[in-house]
């Protein structure tokens, strides 16, 4: 089975390495790859196509990274408080009542 792609977002795309080695070019990279097999790198969208390796890439985005569905937070929440790290259930909490998620 195909594997789904993991989105990393930042708050900037970093600049293309290849653009910036052979053509002196800032253009957003939209992914973290291995180039050819070999180093990692930011890539562009042309040179991921090129030179990418999509089976083990990051795709980025500078999109604010989306809010949990309430079903994933509850199940996070719950076992933050079954494994007794009560820190990590006050934060995913927040300024909320934790009496509204048991």
């Amino acid at each position: 089975m195909p594997r789904t792609m993991r989105t990393r977002h930042v708050t900037k795309l970093p600049d293309c390495i290849l653009c910036q080695m052979r053509q002196n070019v800032s253009v957003p990279a939209r992914f973290d790859s291995t180039i050819n097999g070999g180093s990692w790198g930011f890539l562009c969208d042309g040179h991921m196509a090129a030179a990418g390796n999509m089976a083990i890439a990051c795709r980025l985005s500078d999109e604010p990274e989306p809010e949990p569905c309430l079903k994933e937070r509850r199940s996070e929440i719950m076992e933050a408080i079954s494994s007794g790290d009560f820190d990590l259930a006050e934060d995913l909490i927040g300024d909320g009542d934790i009496s509204e998620w048991l």
